[in-house]
């Protein structure tokens, strides 16, 4: 299964693996995303460095696993008793699209690779209204936590 972070996008503004692909060239020419002209659906390998660091994936209502992440993680934070959990609902109801992000940290570790992966993070942030959802940490609006992982498994 492995460790992922989403993005979940509430913006009106669509965010596109090629606007992904872009902004990361553009914060760092490092940054490489592959196989673009497979189309949104696919998967694509995301390096720095020549290190890859993730597979990079979108999605939106209708399309791969969207409808089913964002509902099992609505019925983890209903069942909680965490305190930001009403705003994390409300943030996942409203998301347009999921960026999400399998974390591979082989030889490197896993703070390292989530840090590695700042940009992204930071770019999406700035650019897409939104939140972070971070696998063994939890959800974040911009640099605020809402909920712990821990509060909702």
């Amino acid at each position: 299964m492995g460790v992922y972070c989403r993005y979940f996008v509430t913006d009106a503004r669509d965010v596109s693996l090629a606007d992904i692909a872009t902004a990361l060239k553009n914060i760092d020419r490092r940054f490489v995303v592959e196989g673009l002209d497979e189309g949104e659906d696919a998967t694509h390998p995301l390096y720095f460095n020549w290190q890859l660091y993730g597979n990079l994936e979108t999605y939106r209502p209708g399309k791969g696993p969207f409808e089913e992440e964002v509902n099992d993680f609505i019925e983890l934070l209903t069942e909680s008793s965490a305190k930001g959990k009403g705003k994390a609902i409300e943030g996942l109801k409203r998301a347009r699209c999921t960026v999400r992000v399998q974390l591979l940290y082989a030889g490197r570790g896993l703070t390292a690779t989530f840090q590695g992966l700042q940009p992204l993070w930071s770019w999406l942030i700035e650019n897409r209204e939104g939140m972070l959802q971070a696998d063994e940490l939890g959800f974040y609006e911009g640099k605020n936590v809402l909920v712990m992982e821990e509060e909702y498994q």
